[in-house]
């Protein structure tokens, strides 16, 4: 049985974690969820997303998910959208969204 401080700490956890899905930020990282997307990887990329983030302390950048319409084998796809543009990334590996996001971070800041 968890205690009510533990408890806590976990809902805090959680809330910070989910701020960064509605956050409403200039910058947005939308990673493909659909089936060939998941099969593909597409959940690890997100992990690595929300890590990246969480690890430099970003609040100027939103990671969303939905599918986006690419073919199978160019799955994992990511979209970031900054700055009125939308790039559109195919083969997306955890090491790949990780520069993404440090890239559009820099980009922003500018």
């Amino acid at each position: 049985m968890l205690t009510v401080a533990e408890l806590n700490e976990i809902r805090s956890r959680v809330r910070k974690q989910l701020r960064v899905r509605t956050n409403g930020s200039p910058v947005k990282i939308v990673i493909a969820s659909g089936t060939t997307a998941i099969s593909s990887g597409s959940r690890a990329v997100m992990a690595a997303a929300l890590e990246e983030i969480a690890v430099k302390g970003l609040s100027t950048v939103q990671v969303e998910q939905r599918e986006i319409d690419v073919l199978a084998t160019e799955q994992t796809a990511v979209l970031v959208c900054a700055h009125g543009e939308e790039v559109l990334y195919k083969q997306c590996t955890p090491e790949m969204v990780r520069e993404l996001i440090s890239k559009a971070v820099t980009e922003s800041a500018e």
